[in-house]
C-alpha cells in the first residue's frame, strides 16, 4: 500500500494558456510522469468560473470531488462527489463555483493525454461507454462518525469490479476495508478526522492507494473518529478490450 499524508504530498502551481492557474498536488505518482503506474494527484482551481473543456482520457478514472464546488457535466459538483469514466469515454465540463473547486483525478495505471472534445475526436479508439456521478452523503468539516458509528455503505457495485464506498468510524474503533482483490486497485481518501496508519495519524485530505494483489487496507480511527470515500478499478482495464469492442461494436455511452 502508498498512503501519503495530505501535509507532505508535494504542490506544484501550473498557469498553461487558456486555463486559470491551477495547483497539483502529487500523492500517487506524478501528474506529469507516464510510468504506467498508479497515479492520483489533487487538482484545485482557486478562480471562481474556472472551466475544464469537456475532454477524455485513454484510461479509466476516478475523480472526487473534495472542495469548493461547481458542475461537472450536467451534475453538481458540490463535495464530496465520486465520478468514475471508462477509458476514452467524454466528460464535462467541469465548471468551478464561487469558491473554486478541488478534484482528485485518480488512475490505476498512468495517463496523460488530454483529449479536449469535440476537436479530438478521432482519438477515440472506440464509442464511450460509462460516466457515473454519485453524491457520497459525505461533506469536508463534519465529525469523523456521525452518532458515533462505525459503518460502510456501497455507493456503486458494478459486475466488472467498478465499485466505491464510504467508511465510517466511531473515535478509536477499527475496521477492515473491503478487499481490493475482486477490482483494479483502490484508492481511500481520508474527508473527516483522522486514519491512524503505519504509525502514522493521516489528516484529511490523505490518499493511498492499495493494489488488488494487498491484502485488505486495515483502519483505525483518530481522537475524532474517520471518515473515508473508497473507489475501486474494474478487474480487467477496460481499454484492454478494445480489440473485442471493435470486432463486436461496443454499446454507446451510459451516464448516471
Amino acid at each position: 500500500m502508498i498512503a501519503v499524508s495530505s501535509a507532505d504530498a508535494p504542490v506544484k502551481r501550473v498557469k498553461a494558456e487558456g486555463y486559470p492557474e491551477i495547483l497539483f498536488t502529487n500523492f500517487v505518482g506524478d501528474f506529469a510522469v507516464d510510468d504506467g503506474n498508479a497515479q492520483g494527484y489533487l487538482v484545485e482551481y482557486t478562480e471562481a468560473g474556472g472551466t475544464i473543456p469537456p475532454h477524455f482520457h485513454g484510461e479509466d478514472q476516478w475523480q472526487v470531488v473534495i472542495g469548493g464546488g461547481g458542475r461537472l457535466g450536467k451534475h453538481d459538483a458540490d463535495p464530496v462527489v465520486v465520478h468514475y469514466t471508462d477509458g476514452f469515454t467524454p466528460y464535462g465540463p467541469i465548471v468551478a463555483g464561487e469558491e473554486g473547486i478541488g478534484f482528485y483525478t485518480l488512475r490505476a495505471h498512468a495517463y496523460l493525454g488530454v483529449h479536449v472534445m469535440p476537436k479530438e475526436r478521432s482519438e477515440m479508439k472506440r464509442p464511450a461507454r460509462r460516466a457515473l456521478t454519485i453524491s457520497t452523503g459525505v461533506s469536508p468539516g463534519d465529525s469523523g462518525s456521525p452518532d458515533d458509528q462505525t459503518s460502510v455503505e456501497s455507493l456503486l457495485d458494478e459486475e466488472d469490479g467498478v465499485a466505491a464506498w464510504t467508511i465510517c468510524l466511531a473515535p478509536g474503533e477499527s475496521l477492515t476495508a473491503p478487499s481490493p482483490a475482486g477490482g483494479g486497485g483502490q484508492y481511500h481518501i481520508v474527508v473527516n478526522g483522522a486514519w491512524l496508519q503505519g504509525g502514522k495519524e493521516l489528516p484529511p485530505k490523505s490518499v493511498a492507494f492499495v493494489d488488488p494483489g494487498e491484502p485488505p487496507a486495515e483502519y483505525t480511527a483518530g481522537a475524532d473518529g474517520l471518515e473515508m470515500v473508497v473507489t475501486q478499478f474494474p478487474k480487467i482495464p477496460t481499454v484492454q478490450g478494445l480489440k473485442e469492442d471493435a470486432e463486436s461494436g461496443a454499446a454507446g455511452a451510459v451516464e448516471r
